[in-house]
Parts: C-alpha cells; sequence; structure tokens
C-alpha cells in the first residue's frame, strides 16, 4: 500500500528508510517536528500568560481535528528494535515538542526553571494528550482558557 501510494518501487523505499521500522521512525519525527512547529507558533502568540494559558494552547493543539497522538508515537518506542530509530524519535520529541514548553513556562514564571519547569512542561503535554483524546471524541465540546486552568494553576 505504502508503495503504491507513492509511487517508489521496494528498492528505493528500502535504499532510503532501511526497513519498515526506518519508515515509521522518519514518519514519527516528521509528525512530531510538525506538531512541535504548530505548538511554538500558538506559545509565541500566548506570550505574556501564566502556565494555564501554557495548558491551554498546549491542549488546544492537542485536540484539533487531525492531530496526532504524540503519547501513542512515544509509547511505540518500545516495540522499535533499532535503537537508532527509538533515539531519534525521543530526540525529536524533546527538542521540538517539550523544550518549547519548558521555555514557555520559564518565560511565564520565571521563578520556575530547570527540573521544576521540566516537569510541568511533561505533565502539562502528558495530561493535555490524554485530556485532549477524551474531551475531544465528545460532540459539541471545545477546550476554553478556564477548563485549562482548572487544571494547572
Amino acid at each position: 500500500m505504502i508503495l503504491d501510494d507513492s509511487g517508489l518501487k521496494a528498492p528505493s523505499l528500502y535504499h532510503h528508510y532501511g526497513n519498515k521500522e526506518g519508515l515509521y521512525a522518519a514518519w514519527a519525527c516528521r509528525v512530531i517536528s510538525d506538531t512541535g512547529k504548530e505548538l511554538k507558533a500558538a506559545l509565541k502568540r500566548a506570550k505574556g500568560h501564566d502556565s494555564s494559558k501554557v495548558a491551554h494552547v498546549v491542549f488546544k493543539g492537542l485536540s484539533k481535528p487531525g492531530a496526532p497522538d504524540i503519547n501513542q508515537i512515544l509509547r511505540d518506542i518500545r516495540l522499535l528494535e533499532n535503537a537508532e530509530s527509538k533515539m531519534a524519535i525521543q530526540q525529536s520529541y524533546l527538542t521540538k515538542v517539550l523544550h518549547p514548553v519548558i521555555e514557555a513556562i520559564e518565560s511565564y514564571e520565571p521563578d520556575l526553571s530547570g527540573a521544576d519547569a521540566e516537569e510541568k512542561a511533561a505533565v502539562i503535554l502528558s495530561v493535555g494528550s490524554v485530556f485532549t483524546a477524551a474531551y475531544s471524541e465528545r460532540p459539541g465540546r471545545s477546550l476554553t482558557p478556564k477548563g485549562a486552568s482548572t487544571y494547572f494553576k
């Protein structure tokens, strides 16, 4: 199916990605990178607020229709055999998603830095993924800043 949709021949695909796992890792890194770019842009637009606004921006970014389940990608890492593939996905998540959220938290809350900001960012991203997956399945619902601030004050 991948070959049919892409128009590539199997040797070209295997030459570029090595195997199906390499293809998955490349896709996952691309999805994470794209999500990170969107989150970073949204966080930049929200500058000047507190971490509840960070939570709101993250929740909205992760819950928009068609948004990938980043946590599922991270869970899938354990199923991969290639250490380079695992590392590439983890590194992409750290640099493209987690670090921008940490930077936003540190800029909004100067008293929070280092491990504290990292922990808060990780919690926002984890809870955000779970919360938005469940919340976005409810028809007619939209996430409001008030709803996000309920979870992070």
